[in-house]
């Protein structure tokens, strides 16, 4: 979490280092600060690892380094202290997902980490250790990562576009009547004034989307065994 004066705050299991504390301690029981820093903007967590931005634009990740999700060029050992990926300070919005991370830079949509379903779309399929365009028109507003999909949002009319799994066990995580995969980054419909989708982290929803549209929040997907949604 991050405090109204910029400082940054974590809690919960530190196993491979994802609370950028230096350390590997099993766990944190009470939301204590990170680091002394005031000029954090936006954070996201994943599975053991961490995306966050400062006020500066920098894009900084702690946390394990498996499948290339902090996107610190390496797939092997843990990032236990917050550390700089590359040095672009254009950096606006972050997502994390299981293991798959994507982020809008400069406008343009960039994706890194686990490759299931080809959710990264990138022309290269595997996972990546470093953040790469997938797409780079630049009027990407925000993106979500689902467990194997990713959805994103352009700044024209609020479109929505969803790249990977369609929908696992027939769940339709497009959106748009199909549970075909999708390698690139696919306007789904026609419908404006998308705003927000929900990033669900784990396979256990890897059949299951939603996202707000116009004010209402909209479903799609397999609903047996997955949790309602309160707002």
């Amino acid at each position: 979490a991050i405090k109204t004066d910029g400082t940054l705050w974590g809690i919960g299991r530190n196993g491979d280092g994802p609370l950028g504390r230096g350390n590997t301690s099993s766990q944190y029981n009470t939301f204590d600060q990170i680091g002394t820093d005031t000029n954090w903007s936006k954070v996201s967590c994943g599975e053991d690892y961490s995306l966050a931005i400062k006020t500066t634009g920098a894009l900084y990740s702690a946390g394990k380094n498996q499948d290339g999700r902090t996107g610190q060029g390496t797939t092997s050992g843990d990032t236990t202290s917050w550390t700089q990926i590359g040095t672009d300070t254009d950096w606006t919005q972050i997502s994390t997902g299981q293991r798959t991370s994507a982020a809008i830079k400069g406008g343009t949509l960039v994706t890194w980490g686990d490759d299931t379903s080809n959710c990264l779309g990138l022309s290269s399929s595997g996972d990546q250790t470093s953040p790469d365009t997938a797409n780079s028109d630049t009027d990407w507003q925000s993106v979500w990562v689902g467990a194997d999909f990713i959805k994103a949002i352009k700044t024209t009319d609020g479109h929505h576009y969803h790249c990977g799994s369609g929908g696992s066990f027939g769940g339709g995580t497009r959106g748009d009547g199909s549970t075909s995969s999708t390698s690139s980054f696919t306007r789904i419909g026609s419908d404006t004034g998308w705003t927000e989708f929900l990033e669900l982290k784990y396979t256990s929803f890897t059949y299951y989307a939603a996202g707000k549209k116009s004010g209402s929040w909209y479903v799609c997907g397999r609903y047996d065994g997955v949790p309602y949604i309160r707002v």
